[in-house]
């Protein structure tokens, strides 16, 4: 099997769960286009073409695609000290490849787009009635801050110069596991009434039962009782970063009655309690490892190719 091929499916499967629906996934690409062929010619050359068909900006393979592996070392976070470690595994499994899953751990080349990253919230924010104009303009307050806060990191290529003086396989996979950890979310939530059925039915799957019970970092309710009504939900998970608090504070204006949110910092604690809505803590790196293991079943199925978990991800 080769990255590239990985990549592929990855697209196929993330569009297919992408929030809103394979429409709105088509229309995100639909936009990148016209904005493409609305630029001058001598800023063609500068835009990543990978916009105009995957609209995952932290999904890319970085370092030969056609190269077969039989190996995948999977991780959330792969630095430097990862990289070492596969060079010290490819003595064992010569046909290895890294499988990383935040877009950071390669620099920019691994990220081709912030904006894309985060621009599920816009669907999950027009789903509760606000207009488009003001749902894209929260996104792209975010955007504008998250870039400025990443800069440095995004920047930082020596992880990837690193892959390619080994000349090993690599790839960066995030949206399309994010995507399907929330649709699986989504229809455990949807099968559920009440707070306490929700976090019981949540922390089901192996991934999320051993992050309660082996890590310390369960499923929590940080606001409302085990019996309360869920109610309408807002629960954007499949993105590179929480949402603000000005976009939750538009859909509790909107009726929310339920907000799930990864690891809740005290603000948005304070900001669902003065709307009397339900809050949900959903733990990070064990969901990471949810969304990845629903996505590789998928991609490995019948596939002779072995994973090895690093960096906090979980093969359960």
């Amino acid at each position: 099997m080769t990255l590239r091929e990985v990549y592929e499916k990855a697209i196929e499967i993330g569009i297919a769960n992408y929030p809103g629906g394979e429409k709105a996934a088509r229309a995100k690409l639909a936009r990148a286009r016209e904005r493409y062929e609305a630029l001058p010619e001598e800023q063609e050359a500068r835009f990543d073409q990978e916009r105009l068909r995957n609209p995952f900006g932290d999904t890319r393979v970085v370092n030969l695609p056609d190269a077969e592996f039989d190996t995948a070392l999977c991780g959330i976070d792969m630095y430097a000290p990862e990289v070492l470690f596969a060079a010290e595994l490819r003595r064992q499994h010569p046909k290895l490849a890294l499988i990383a899953h935040h877009a950071v751990s390669f620099g920019r080349r691994g990220l081709g787009s912030v904006e894309d990253t985060v621009w599920t919230l816009a669907v999950h924010m027009e789903s509760f009635g606000i207009p488009k104009s003001e749902a894209e303009g929260m996104v792209w307050e975010l955007i504008g801050a998250k870039e400025a806060e990443s800069a440095n990191r995004l920047a930082d290529v020596g992880v990837l110069q690193m892959v390619e003086a080994l000349t090993m396989p690599a790839a960066t996979i995030h949206g399309p596991c994010d995507v399907c950890f929330e649709a699986e979310m989504h229809r455990i939530l949807g099968e559920c009434t009440t707070l306490g059925e929700a976090v019981a039915a949540l922390a089901a799957p192996p991934e999320m039962a051993y992050s309660g019970a082996e890590l310390g970092e369960p499923y929590q309710i940080l606001l409302g009782e085990p019996s309360a009504k869920l109610g309408p939900i807002f629960a954007p998970i499949a993105v590179g970063w929480r949402p603000s608090l000005k976009m939750v504070e538009a859909a509790l204006k909107r009726g929310a009655r339920t907000v799930l949110v990864v690891l809740a910092p005290p603000e948005y604690v304070s900001l669902v309690k003065a709307y009397g809505a339900n809050l949900i803590s959903v733990p990070h790196h064990m969901a990471d490892s949810r969304g990845m293991r629903l996505l590789y079943d998928q991609i490995f199925a019948g596939q002779d190719v072995r994973i090895i978990p690093c960096s906090n991800y979980r093969h359960l």
